[in-house]
């Protein structure tokens, strides 16, 4: 079997436990293929089993015109695709060929490859439909269960990604375009937009390129690579089966980068440190005075002190910082060099690596390090810390909000206590790597960071950040793109009828130029966005209709939040253990959906805003028993819980009747006539209508006064000039449970809402 570098090359996407299931690479034997068909296979499988993605996809291609309805060849061909730094967005159509021609004998792992193709792609809804089909092909023994887990969260970023794109005015990744040079704007709204400029040809390469560090005024700049110390940006390692991390250098001469050299040509160091080339070795960072520097080698952190013009010997970090059985990658050190934030895997900590602080002593040395806590770590992966002065944290994370692999976040030291992470954003951010992102030291408006974006020159590039703030300039030199993609700033007022222009532009930086305008009128302010911790589920006590403690705090959150963004709505969903009888289970979760919605609304928030559901034991978000059958505690616990979703939208309004009436009221008149006027406005937005009624009466006959309430709703809105095609009706009837203790009016309602 060729299967080796296959699995290594596919591990990208999750974890090596994926491949408990039968991997499906090689041709099926029932398959007849021509003597031509099998040697054009052989060739392109093999330079995808080397990871030359571009000269695979080639060659696949050629395949694939000699047979272009063989699963197996469609499925080989989107791995390509998908791992391709310049070509990603074009797998998901190889996949779904894929799934198209596959039988009985379908490939397993489609379903999940087809979910990374539509999650890159910021095609979250489908994404996730993907991803719900691929978990029943799992083995449920240990590692099978492990893997449900990765797959649930990946479901998850997926819930975060919807959000984050509705973050934006405009979702500015829709139509991306090849690019022209290495420049992108991204529109975010009317008058705000970020500039992304890849660092180019000379500094990235088709290896990935992170970590960037600079120093003497930003003129020389030092990060870390893959790529072949003997050969070009374009060429791979010398070896395909394993590359070392080195560090290159690059001078800045008359505003252009220059072809950038090894470490060891820097001459940083004596002779005495010895750089061998077959070891790990990056400069993790520096301090703002830019005399004292970190660095990694061999599986341990370095301390270097800046001695005149030159850089004394790297002394090791104490052996309670670079501890024996874990890996500490990175560090970053505060401004007054107070303390220093550390990178681990150690055991004891929320998730696989934490971020961790150390106190400089007065005697000069480290302190032990101590975990920084649950706000700021996550059960996912931390790194790659950078501190702004001594209270702004960036770094990435796979955890909070994120929409795919490591995002960048940001969190302020206030009161003591470090605030909850906000994830920067898209366009930021995206489904694939964000990492290393760092502020300039002499200029407030820009920050360099790697990110895994399209049209790269390797999976992982170096970007330069910069960004324009119309209505909230005066923020730029204080916090830059904290502030702009701040959970904070979304709130920032957006003039009415304000045109957007670009969705994305490709334009040089001293010179912009645009490429193709987009018009979205606007009449609202832009909502600000929920704070992390209400991506949380809210947990229950056993047996009990109590909520945990470490959730009370949450609600009360999510109820403010919705006091200030009338234009939000929450689904609440109940879910209950195994333990106990099915019936049991549905009466449980419903109550606890209960107990959440009665909280909300005794903390002011509306209740024709908060809608609940139940599921009882269906929807476990955990295996609730061990793989020898018997009873995980800790899985249960987060079984009992109350998850819920939220909805942003642009207008969300609701209208009454009367008992046993259709007819639309003086007052529901008012309200439909600004939902028309909206609509005329933003003459391409969908108004979606959905009807209700109460319990009282047969069901048959409820449902049929639900769908009379909303089609007279639509009627009025299309004498006021709303367009029957931008017009989605569904009437619920009685189906949509009433909470108790409702005003009888809320079950006849109809409800409008518009994204």
């Amino acid at each position: 079997m060729m299967m080796s570098k296959l699995l290594k090359t596919l591990a990208f996407l999750t974890l090596a436990f994926i491949f408990t299931l039968p991997l499906s690479i090689e041709a099926k034997d029932k398959v007849k293929l021509s003597k031509s068909q099998k040697l054009q296979h052989k060739r392109a499988y093999n330079l995808l089993d080397l990871e030359l993605y571009e000269e695979a996809i080639e060659e696949y291609n050629k395949l694939l015109e000699m047979r272009g309805d063989y699963d197996q060849f469609l499925f080989e061909a989107g791995i390509a695709y998908l791992r391709s730094p310049k070509s990603f967005s074009q797998a998901e159509k190889y996949f779904e060929k894929a799934l198209k021609y596959s039988g009985e004998d379908t490939i397993k792992e489609l379903y999940y490859y087809l979910a990374k193709a539509y999650q890159v792609n910021h095609n979250f809804d489908e994404a996730k439909k993907a991803y719900s089909n691929f978990i029943p092909n799992i083995k449920q023994n240990k590692k099978g269960q492990k893997l449900t887990g990765v797959v649930q969260w990946d479901i998850k970023t997926c819930q975060h990604g919807v959000y984050h794109v509705k973050l934006n005015s405009k979702n500015p990744l829709e139509k991306q375009k090849k690019p022209l040079n290495d420049v992108k704007k991204y529109f975010i709204n009317a008058t705000d937009f970020v500039v992304l400029q890849n660092m180019g040809a000379n500094i990235n390469s088709i290896s990935d390129d992170e970590g960037a560090v600079f120093l003497n005024n930003e003129t020389e700049l030092f990060y870390t690579s893959k790529r072949n110390p003997s050969g070009t940006t374009t060429s791979l390692s010398s070896s395909v089966e394993y590359a070392y991390e080195h560090v290159y250098s690059s001078k800045k001469i008359l505003g252009e980068w220059k072809t950038p050299f090894l470490l060891k040509s820097a001459n940083l160091f004596s002779n005495d440190f010895e750089l061998n080339p077959e070891t790990h070795i990056s400069i993790i960072s520096i301090n703002k005075a830019e005399n004292l520097m970190f660095l990694y080698k061999s599986g341990k952190l370095y301390e270097i002190k800046r001695e005149g013009l030159s850089w004394s010997t790297p002394a090791e970090l104490p052996e309670h910082i670079n501890l024996k059985k874990s890996h500490e990658p990175a560090v970053c050190i505060s401004d007054d060099g107070s303390y220093i934030i550390v990178v681990s895997d150690k055991k004891g900590g929320y998730g696989g690596r934490d971020l961790y602080t150390s106190k400089r002593s007065e005697d000069g040395t480290w302190g032990p390090l101590e975990n920084m806590g649950a706000v700021v770590n996550t059960e996912q992966d931390e790194d790659t810390p950078f501190l702004m002065g001594d209270d702004l944290l960036y770094f990435s994370s796979k955890g909070h909000s994120s929409i795919g692999g490591y995002d960048i976040f940001f969190s302020e030291f206030k009161n003591d206590k470090w605030k909850n992470p906000v994830s920067l954003g898209i366009p930021i951010n995206t489904p694939g790597d964000e990492v290393s992102y760092v502020r300039s030291k002499i200029n407030n408006e820009v920050a360099y960071y790697s990110s895994s974006r399209l049209n790269g020159y390797g999976y992982l590039d170096i970007y330069r950040v910069t960004a324009h703030l119309e209505k909230r300039r005066d923020l730029l030199p204080d916090v830059l793109l904290a502030d702009l993609m701040a959970d904070e700033l979304a709130n920032k007022e957006v003039v009415e009828d304000t045109t957007v222009i670009a969705v994305v532009e490709e334009v040089k930086e001293e010179d912009p130029v645009i490429v193709e305008e987009v018009v979205v009128k606007v009449e609202k302010k832009v909502p600000a966005p929920t704070p992390e911790d209400l991506f949380r589920d809210i947990l229950f006590k056993f047996n009990k209709m109590e909520i945990a403690d470490d959730s009370k705090e949450q609600i009360r959150k999510i109820s403010e939040y919705m006091k200030a963004n009338p234009d939000y709505v929450v689904n609440l969903n109940g879910h209950a253990d195994y333990l106990g009888s099915d019936a049991i289970n549905q009466v449980v979760s419903r109550q606890r959906a209960l107990v959440v919605f009665n909280e909300l609304i005794k903390d002011g928030a509306d209740p024709y805003r908060v809608h609940y559901n139940y599921f009882g034991e269906s929807k476990p978000k955990a295996d609730g028993k061990n793989a020898d059958g018997s009873d995980n505690v800790d899985n249960r616990a987060k079984n009992r819980r109350v998850d819920f979703g939220l909805e942003q939208l642009n207008m969300f309004r609701y209208i009454t009747y009367a008992s046993s009436s259709s007819s639309v009221s003086e007052k529901a008149k008012k309200l439909l006539d600004e939902v028309a006027n909206y609509s005329k406005a933003n003459p391409t937005v969908k108004v979606d209508l959905r009807g209700f009624s109460d319990p009282s009466g047969p069901a048959a006959a409820n449902m049929i006064l639900s769908e009379k309430r909303t089609q007279a709703a639509v009627d009025y809105l299309i004498t006021k000039g709303v367009s029957k095609s931008l017009i989605i009706s569904k009437a619920f009837g009685e189906t949509v449970p009433t909470p108790p203790n409702m005003p009888v009016e809320y079950g006849r309602r109809v409800e409008i809402r518009i994204q």
